[in-house]
C-alpha cells in the first residue's frame, strides 16, 4: 500500500504530500477539509476562472493517483480501497510517484476527500509545531558546530570511498553493511572462478572476490544527486537491507518506515541539530545507514 493507505498517522507524512501537490491540488485539499460530504466535480471547476480545465483535469489526476480523492463508492471510511495494489518510486531525482491501475473518470462525478488523510492533515494543520522535532528535547549548543562546507566534505569524502570500493581500488575497505548492500543491489557481483581481474575486491580475511556489474558501471556514470535517489529507491523497493548485529543477521526495512523517514528529512536543514530519539527505533536503525554511507552528517553530544 502507499503512504496514504497504511494507517499511519504521521502528521509530518501527510503535510509533506500536500506540500509536493501542485497549487492547484492543493487548494482543493484544503478546501475540501471543510466536508465530509461527496462534492461534484462541476463544483470545483465552479472556484476556477474560465480556461482552467487543464489544470484542473491535471490537479485531480494526481490527486486521485495518490487516493487523497476517491469516489462515493470508494469511501469506507477508512480511506483504504481494498483490491488495489500501489507502488512507490522515486522519479526524476525528486517526485515520488505511486502507480496504480488507472480508471475512468466519468464525466460530472463526484469526489470526497480521503477519510484518513482529511484526519491527519487536520491534526497536521492544527499542530503548533513547525517541524518533527520542535517538540523534542533541546540539544546541548554545539561550541564549534560544523559549517556546510564541512558536511559537505565529509558527505562527499564518505561517498567517494565507497564509489572506489566499488571500482575495485586497492586499499579500500567497506564494512560488511555497504557490501552486503551492494551485492544485493547488484551494483557489485561475485566473480565466477577463473574470472579474476585487477578490478576485483576482496576482504582481507581472503573471502569472497566480488566485483562491479555492468549496472554498476551504469551507476558511476551518473549524477551525484541521481546516484542518492537510487540509493533510497533501493531501500524504499527493499533491496537496501541493512547487516544485523547479529553474525549473518539482515535487517529489513518496511517501505513505511523508509518514506516515513525520507518524509521527516525533508524538513531538515543543512547544518541545524536534530535529536536522534525524535525517530522511532526502526528509523534509528535506517539512521546508522544512511550515516555509514555519508547522506547524514551525524555528531555524538551530552544532552
Amino acid at each position: 500500500g502507499d503512504c496514504i493507505d497504511t494507517g499511519d498517522t504521521a502528521l509530518w507524512t501527510t503535510r509533506a504530500v500536500l506540500q509536493s501537490l501542485p497549487p492547484l491540488a492543493q487548494h482543493y485539499a484544503v478546501r475540501l477539509l471543510c466536508t465530509e460530504d461527496p462534492v461534484p466535480e462541476d463544483t470545483l471547476l465552479s472556484w476556477l476562472k474560465p480556461g482552467s480545465r487543464e489544470a484542473h483535469d491535471a490537479a485531480m489526476e494526481r490527486l486521485l493517483s495518490l487516493r487523497i480523492l476517491l469516489s462515493p463508492s470508494e469511501d469506507d471510511g477508512s480511506g483504504r480501497l481494498p483490491g488495489t495494489q500501489s507502488s512507490a518510486t522515486l522519479v526524476n531525482g525528486t517526485t515520488l510517484s505511486i502507480r496504480r491501475r488507472k480508471r475512468p473518470r466519468p464525466q460530472g462525478s463526484s469526489v470526497v476527500l480521503n477519510p484518513h488523510f482529511r484526519r491527519t492533515l487536520s491534526a497536521s494543520l492544527y499542530t503548533p509545531h513547525e517541524v518533527p522535532w520542535r517538540h523534542r528535547k533541546k540539544l546541548k549548543a554545539d561550541p564549534a558546530p560544523p559549517q556546510a562546507e564541512e558536511i559537505d566534505e565529509h558527505m562527499h569524502s564518505r561517498w567517494d570511498q565507497v564509489l572506489k570500493f566499488l571500482v575495485g581500488a586497492p586499499k579500500v575497505e567497506m564494512s560488511e553493511k555497504v557490501e552486503s548492500f551492494l551485492l544485493r543491489t547488484n551494483l557489485m557481483v561475485p566473480v565466477a572462478p577463473g574470472d579474476i581481474n585487477e578490478v576485483d575486491s576482496e576482504d582481507e580475511e581472503g573471502g569472497e572476490r566480488i566485483r562491479i556489474s555492468p549496472r554498476g558501471y551504469e551507476f558511476l556514470l551518473q549524477d551525484i544527486h541521481v546516484q542518492m535517489w537510487r540509493f533510497a529507491q533501493e531501500y524504499i523497493s527493499g533491496a537496501g537491507a541493512s547487516v544485523d548485529a547479529t553474525p549473518g543477521g539482515l535487517r529489513h526495512f518496511s517501505a513505511e518506515t523508509v518514506l516515513k523517514f525520507l518524509f521527516q528529512l525533508s524538513y531538515c536543514r543543512v547544518g541545524e541539530d536534530y535529536p536522534v530519539d525524535a525517530l522511532s527505533h526502526e528509523e534509528q536503525l535506517l539512521l546508522d545507514d544512511f550515516v555509514e554511507f555519508g547522506f547524514i552528517y551525524r555528531r555524538y553530544c551530552s544532552l
